[in-house]
């Protein structure tokens, strides 16, 4: 069963902007039910730690007389430790989330530039190519890598490429890449080779391999991205920390508040352990990321670029 996501990255439109700039951001039941849904069991022990100490605060203090922590101080004073605290977790929450969406933006931008240098490869080909069936070639594989990222990157089966490419590369392309054990290698291999077939000047070979550099790099940081995350020490010590104490913060305020604590240790947990929740969630970005629709966008471009050789000639024949 595939975790549920708390929300779902769409390729924005200027409707989208426009929505998200009213009061309406506000209210989005179906997103904070899922929330809810992702922080349940942590926020479920927090509501149970609260009724524990209020049970415990009335029932064996209140009428028999057991020993209570704030025994003789105040309701101020006993929560001393958790105000001082309180900038440890805001400082944790910060740089948590900071450091996820870096992690979220720098995926975003390896698909972009990905996408930018395989238009790039179209273009320097259309205008460059003599060779039919050799620009044909160029944009197939360049419609292709995209695709091979998503299915790298993403949590897909491998041979799900296979049925991906049946509509994008030819029979003895998609075989050239079953056989290899590094798809994207042989695809950016047979780009090169295409290249080196169309005997450009040495000027225009040089500004199309530059092009397909820029391309197995962003692969490589996507790979990067994807097999290295944040340190696990400091990721499970944020939110152990952001647990404890929440689980503890009830005896800080039982005095003041007490049986609305249950309710406010729930309030806060949903707002704290959410936002922890976000950055955990992102720190994987690519299973949040549009990667299919990216990779669509390119294939109708590059479907139009096509149009536009093909109208080209078309005119040149009047």
């Amino acid at each position: 069963m595939g975790r549920v996501k708390i929300f779902k990255d769409e390729p924005y439109t200027f409707e989208h902007w426009k929505r998200q700039h009213t009061a309406r951001r506000y209210l989005s039941p179906l997103s904070c039910a899922r929330m809810v849904f992702e922080v349940f069991w942590p926020m479920l022990a927090v509501t149970i730690s609260s009724v524990a100490i209020g049970l415990y605060k009335e029932i064996a203090v209140g009428k028999h007389g057991a020993p209570w922590f704030a025994e003789g101080t105040n309701a101020v004073e006993f929560g001393l430790p958790f105000s001082t605290t309180s900038f440890a977790v805001a400082l944790l929450l910060v740089f948590r989330t900071n450091e996820s969406y870096r992690r979220w933006w720098d995926a975003r931008r390896c698909a972009g530039r990905l996408c930018t240098s395989m238009r790039n490869l179209v273009r320097q080909a259309m205008a460059w190519f003599d060779n039919e069936p050799l620009f044909q070639g160029m944009a197939r594989w360049c419609i292709a890598l995209p695709h091979m990222m998503l299915v790298h990157v993403c949590d897909r089966d491998p041979n799900d490429i296979v049925t991906i490419m049946e509509n994008i590369l030819q029979k003895d392309e998609i075989d050239f890449l079953i056989r290899q054990q590094r798809p994207t290698f042989g695809a950016a291999a047979c780009m090169t080779h295409i290249v080196h077939m169309a005997k450009l000047p040495y000027e225009q070979q040089a500004a199309m391999d530059q092009d397909i550099r820029a391309a197995m790099q962003e692969f490589g940081q996507s790979d990067d991205l994807l097999r290295q995350p944040l340190p696990t020490s400091y990721t499970s010590h944020t939110s152990r920390f952001l647990l404890v104490w929440l689980l503890f913060l009830p005896l800080a305020i039982w005095e003041v508040y007490g049986w609305a604590t249950p309710f406010i240790s729930a309030f806060l947990a949903f707002f704290l352990l959410g936002i922890e929740n976000i950055a955990i969630q992102i720190e994987e970005p690519f299973s949040r990321l549009p990667l299919d629709k990216i990779a669509h966008r390119l294939h109708l471009d590059i479907d139009e670029m096509r149009r536009h050789l093909e109208d080209g000639k078309q005119v040149q024949d009047l």
